[in-house]
């Protein structure tokens, strides 16, 4: 039998779940139920939520009760992912979810972080913005999608007086920008900040844009990280990680929870050996291009993340991209043709995972969102199965491990074995989660059932490309006899298919073998 009919043939007998999973933010919908409900029906995977949305503990509380009531309607792990502020310079709260901002007109942007926005003036989280604020300096609201430029910085009470506002005396070294809105647009409470500068004439070949603040772990990430002690959530994300030590900063916050992952966003361009020592440290990488965008050429950004993809991939790591997905769904029911080709590029780079901001956040079409991701990841993924056994293809699919020779060379002979025998899923016993990440690494052409006595371990390995979770208990043969009926009652495995059980002593790999349901 020809290969391409044979990887037909084992498309034919097998069901392929969606591989590239679909994280979705809820900053803004966080208590809304029957929302995270219709979201999980739809495909998504895990929720992720910005500490700045945070108000108090409770908050926190209410999120992670909503996710176990899920857990236990959908019997599957949902994990929890926080966001730590960071470095970036947010507008604060507004009276309402959103203003316009027309151009032509004047905006004010306060140092009073107490101030509730409206159309007329928004405060700045950041106190310290405003000391790397000059007169004519261009501003980015959202990642650039609303430019300001600053027309003149005065102090806080000329301008309160001028507008009628009650004004503090405490408050009285305070300074208002003055600026003028370039382009109309919306703009919603918590949106990011950036100082631009045009670049000078001997740079303007490299059509860069020169970011002036510096983004490093700050003291607010370890005041959040001290306000988030204690709750079952499952990893955190560090916003702008621009130095490995960083990292390493934030584990030792962590250090008596050690099922915590972190993750560690970048946001910015940093040198290709610190690129490679963060994906190192961290246990997983998101790119968040927007924010690289407003540092970074076109040309550069699109280099600079596939260096990324390809350097997780080669340090085994999950890697998710973030931020610019389907912008255009925030407001309208349907994607552009340039985001479907955007997201065919990335799925056929094997990245885990999609995270989702505005469109499930605060966009008005959240679910048609979810579907339609969820449609196009898997037809790519499908296409992808079909071209990567091909002869040609085969060792793009091959990873050099290192260290736990048995472990790996089982992996490598796993996955092999489903192709060859057209299994419909590879049961990993597992109490580590590095071989759960192997094994999805290895791209298996059949999907990935990780079995765990672990919780925070379970729902981490359900943000893997092609894994889900299923928590059980420590005795092996009960839980596999447990886990095959369950999939049978289920129907995620049929009678007369192949199943490739990888075990060993105490939940490490040592052992392979194949059962037939």
């Amino acid at each position: 039998m020809r290969t391409s009919q044979l990887i037909d043939s084992f498309l034919g007998v097998s069901v392929q779940p969606r591989r590239t999973k679909l994280i979705c933010s809820i900053n803004e919908n966080s208590d809304n139920i029957e929302l995270l409900r219709r979201m999980v029906t739809s495909g998504a995977d895990a929720f992720s939520l910005n500490i700045a949305y945070i108000r108090s503990r409770d908050d926190i509380n209410k999120v992670l009760l909503l996710r176990n009531i899920l857990e236990i309607e959908f019997q599957k792990t949902i994990p929890i992912n926080l966001v730590l502020r960071g470095s970036i310079v947010r507008v604060g709260m507004f009276t309402e979810p959103e203003i316009y901002l027309q151009k032509g007109k004047h905006i004010y942007l306060t140092q009073d972080s107490e101030y509730l926005g409206n159309q007329q003036m928004v405060s700045i989280q950041n106190y310290d913005f405003f000391n790397h604020l000059s007169q004519d300096d261009q501003l980015g609201l959202d990642y650039g999608q609303i430019l300001l430029k600053v027309e003149e910085i005065r102090d806080v009470e000329s301008v309160y007086s001028q507008l009628n506002i009650p004004f503090n005396q405490e408050k009285k070294h305070y300074k208002v920008a003055v600026c003028l809105v370039q382009n109309d647009g919306l703009l919603r409470q918590f949106k990011p900040v950036f100082i631009i500068q045009q670049p000078q004439q001997e740079q303007e070949e490299k059509k860069q844009i020169e970011f002036k603040a510096e983004q490093t772990f700050t003291a607010q990430d370890e005041d959040d990280l001290e306000f988030i002690k204690g709750f079952d959530y499952d990893s955190i994300t560090l916003s702008n990680t621009a130095h490995h030590h960083e990292i390493t900063r934030a584990r030792q916050m962590l250090k008596p929870n050690r099922t915590i992952l972190v993750f560690a966003r970048i946001a910015q361009k940093v040198s290709i050996e610190e690129t490679e020592k963060i994906v190192r440290e961290s246990d997983g990488i998101i790119i968040a291009r927007s924010y690289i965008s407003m540092t970074t050429a076109a040309e550069d950004l699109v280099k600079y993340q596939n260096f990324i993809i390809n350097t997780a991939r080669k340090m085994i790591k999950p890697v998710f991209i973030s931020t610019q997905v389907v912008e255009s769904m925030i407001v309208q029911s349907r994607p552009t043709f340039a985001e479907m080709g955007d997201i065919s590029n990335v799925v056929q780079q094997y990245i885990d995972g999609i995270i989702l901001s505005g469109e499930t956040s605060f966009g008005k079409h959240p679910i048609e969102v979810i579907e339609t991701l969820d449609r196009v990841c898997k037809n790519i993924e499908r296409k992808q199965l079909q071209e990567q056994y091909l002869p040609q293809n085969k060792e793009v699919s091959q990873i050099n491990f290192s260290g736990k020779p048995i472990a790996s060379v089982i992996a490598l002979c796993a996955v092999e074995m489903a192709f060859s025998l057209k299994a419909s899923a590879i049961i990993l016993m597992t109490g580590v989660l590095s071989s759960a990440v192997k094994i999805s690494k290895l791209r298996s052409p059949c999907q990935i059932i990780a079995l765990t006595k672990s919780n925070n371990l379970g729902r981490s390995m359900q943000l893997l490309n092609g894994v889900s979770s299923i928590i059980v208990e420590d005795q092996f043969d009960s839980t596999l006899e447990k886990t095959l009926n369950k999939c049978r009652d289920n129907r995620t495995l049929n009678e007369g298919q192949y199943v490739i059980v990888i075990s060993g002593q105490d939940w490490n790999i040592d052992h392979m073998k194949v059962i037939k349901m």
